[in-house]
């Protein structure tokens, strides 16, 4: 199920089966660009559940790391 919220959201809802298993959602699979077998990742902040790709997590962090300058003289 999709709806609109607030401020352009989208909200997805999916509900939980056996052994506490969810079946992401096709929207959400193409924006986290994600298939079977790929891992997510749940970050919580602040009573808040955010959720990414390690892949999109790694390009995150890895982009907020400065460049480390060539000190070979």
């Amino acid at each position: 199920m999709s709806e609109s919220g607030s401020r352009g959201q989208e909200v997805h809802s999916a509900s939980l089966g056996p052994k506490y298993r969810v079946i992401v959602p096709k929207a959400i699979r193409e924006v986290l660009n994600v298939g079977e077998g790929d891992t997510l990742l749940f970050v919580v902040e602040n009573g808040t559940v955010q959720v990414t790709s390690r892949a999109q997590m790694i390009q995150a962090l890895h982009g907020s790391t400065p460049e480390e300058e060539d000190t070979d003289e």
